[in-house]
């Protein structure tokens, strides 16, 4: 963990042993259905777009043919150097490789056209205060993708219902995972909590996905890639109305009024 007097606990990418792009050999079925989800949801063109938090640069093909300017920022040096190369191997102009820290981004006030925080949340201990970094660089009537591990998925509340946990859907309080490794810090947030946090930050909800439905070892198992991603597209705004999976996906608008 990395810490600081002012600043929250965070997850030290940097450590000798956290290999970011190795964690996502395996989860090509979950890599897949984000990106399904961002695409619903990404413009066809913009302008300026920031990826907060963004790893080694796992979404960067996507924003290569959308965007005018791509900032990639991170706080990890490992991270960034990957995302860089990466950048170089695309053969990408508009990349800028930018190191911050989300809860003091290095970015003007209504600079953004565009956010997005993906597989981030989820380690943050003040995640209000990022939200409101996040209005601050957003210009007025800029969007925000943001993706958070839903604390009232279908079989969080199958779990809960089995141990009686009466209280577990009703509260609003963050579920703090027991975490292994490096990953010190996992929350899941329940949805309405984060609607909330995200209202009063300015950031009107105006869209929602359930994504990673099929987030199971045996179910991945029994039946081929290509069918969990055809119905993943096909479910993922239904199953959103119930909070089915355990990955939300928000598109919310900057509003100043």
């Amino acid at each position: 963990m990395k810490n600081s007097p002012s600043l929250p606990q965070r997850v030290d990418y940097d450590a000798s042993d956290c290999d970011y792009i190795q964690y996502w050999q395996g989860r090509q079925y979950e890599d897949e259905a984000e990106k399904i989800a961002l695409r619903r949801f990404l413009p066809q063109q913009g302008g300026i777009i920031a990826d907060l938090g963004a790893g080694f640069g796992r979404l960067l093909p996507l924003y290569a043919e959308r965007f005018t300017k791509i900032i990639l920022l991170d706080l990890s040096e490992k991270n960034l150097s990957q995302a860089r190369l990466l950048a170089e191997n695309l053969g990408l102009s508009q990349v800028e490789i930018k190191k911050g820290d989300l809860y003091q981004l290095p970015l003007k006030t209504a600079a953004i056209d565009w956010a997005v925080m993906v597989r981030v949340m989820h380690h943050l201990e003040a995640p209000e205060r990022v939200l409101q970094e996040v209005a601050r660089i957003l210009r007025p009537g800029g969007y925000f993708i943001l993706e958070t591990a839903n604390k009232c998925h279908f079989k969080a509340r199958l779990r809960a219902w089995w141990r009686g946990e009466k209280n577990f859907s009703s509260s609003l309080e963050p579920y703090r995972q027991p975490a292994a490794g490096k990953e010190g810090i996992f929350y899941n947030f329940h949805p309405r909590a984060v609607e909330e946090m995200l209202r009063r930050c300015q950031l009107l909800p105006q869209a929602k996905l359930s994504v990673s439905n099929w987030r199971s070892p045996w179910i991945k198992k029994l039946f081929p890639r290509f069918i969990l991603l055809s119905t993943e597209r096909f479910f993922q705004p239904l199953l959103a109305r119930i909070n089915f999976g355990p990955s939300l996906f928000w598109l919310c608008q900057k509003n100043d009024s």
